[in-house]
């Protein structure tokens, strides 16, 4: 016997994004019956957009409620399943495709269900808003609402990623769930952008990594604590120096220090190469490896703090985002004078790997993988 699910039709307490996906499911088979639309809503994509209900089959839905109470839940209900549907996204997977490209595609998919209010529906490629086909590249193709993707050059970021693309949201994967709840105005789901490697809680707060605070951890927490003026937050939009301003003289005895190098492209990663280190390496306690500690956070390679005797043969970083974090903390009773470290930093953009195709500006390999599925598809009605 199936689970009865309750809605409250008088306050609307119950959202669709509340609503697990078999309840879901069950909505867009309905949805399928009645073919109900919203009237002021076309699913993305959507080339042929349903009218909405005409006003006389609503009027006679009116006419034949029994109450007026029964008429305004009747209404209501007609709403729900209409916004139910509003955030689906019909896609078709070509028969072609090897399993690697449909379950890269799925995982993504099923991932973006769990963090939005979106849910995603394989159809036939004639009612697909969008169709997935393995091609010799990988790329956007949206003058045909094409994706086409190859073994080479996919993982479970670059499917989620181009998923995200296809959704008109051209963002690194940690933001695509964010921006999506808003452009699609999932109510019930956390729209908090928590920075600088913070966590999403339960309750819709941030809990913000080491180093940072602030409601969406946007903040330096140990800023009050610097001893220099060149500590602080760094626009790292260009390249540049970074250094202690007392540089090259050696450092105050006791240093405290965060330069948090930061990119406005949410694209970009900040590479940072080491020319010196400068740090306290005479006369080191037994067990430690430095007196001094310079340690890098938000580093695509987690290396912990650099050891003065160059052990660990460290010369470049590169950032995981587009934002590092380096601290010094020298020893306060180090009687070496030492400078501190002297880094150059550069700025780059990652490569999406995705090309994206416009109107007029289809690619021969991608006009060809397109002909020869459409043709592929009518050698199988005949």
């Amino acid at each position: 016997m199936e689970e009865e699910v309750e809605f409250d039709f008088m306050t609307g307490a119950s959202c669709p994004e509340k609503l697990d996906k078999k309840v879901r499911k069950g909505l867009l088979n309905s949805h399928r019956r009645t073919q109900l639309r919203h009237p002021l809503f076309t699913p993305p994509f959507q080339e042929d957009p349903a009218s909405a209900p005409s006003s006389a089959s609503l009027g006679h839905l009116l006419h034949t409620a029994a109450q007026p109470n029964t008429i305004m839940r009747s209404y209501i209900l007609i709403l729900f399943v209409q916004s139910a549907l509003a955030n689906v996204i019909n896609y078709h997977l070509h028969t072609d495709n090897d399993n690697e490209i449909n379950e890269c595609v799925e995982r993504s998919m099923e991932m973006l269900m769990d963090e939005t209010c979106l849910f995603f529906r394989q159809t036939s490629e004639q009612d697909a808003s969008v169709t997935f086909i393995q091609s010799e590249h990988c790329s956007w193709q949206e003058s045909n609402r094409t994706v086409h993707l190859n073994p080479t050059c996919i993982s479970d970021d670059f499917c989620y990623e181009m998923i995200g693309r296809m959704l008109s949201i051209d963002k690194p994967k940690q933001q695509i769930a964010r921006f999506l709840n808003l452009h699609y105005n999932c109510t019930e789901k956390c729209t908090i952008d928590c920075r600088h490697g913070g966590i999403v809680l339960p309750d819709c707060t941030c809990k913000c990594s080491y180093g940072f605070t602030g409601k969406q951890c946007e903040k330096l927490a140990k800023q009050a604590s610097f001893t220099d003026s060149s500590c602080g937050v760094i626009d790292a939009n260009d390249d540049g120096v970074l250094n202690l301003s007392t540089y090259p003289e050696p450092r105050e005895k006791t240093t405290f220090c965060q330069w948090l190098l930061e990119s406005s492209d949410p694209w970009a990663v900040i590479e940072v190469s080491i020319e010196r280190l400068g740090l306290d390496g005479e006369d080191v306690r037994p067990g430690a490896r430095c007196n001094d500690f310079f340690t890098v956070f938000g580093e695509q390679d987690q290396v912990g703090p650099l050891p003065c005797d160059g052990s660990l043969n460290i010369t470049e970083l590169r950032s995981k985002a587009n934002w590092l974090l380096l601290e010094l903390r020298s020893d306060p009773y180090s009687e070496n004078s030492v400078t501190g470290p002297l880094l150059r930093y550069s700025v780059k953009r990652q490569r999406q790997g995705v090309r994206v195709y416009s109107e007029g500006m289809t690619s021969s390999t991608a006009a060809l993988s397109t002909i020869a599925a459409l043709v592929l598809s009518s050698l199988r009605l005949l």
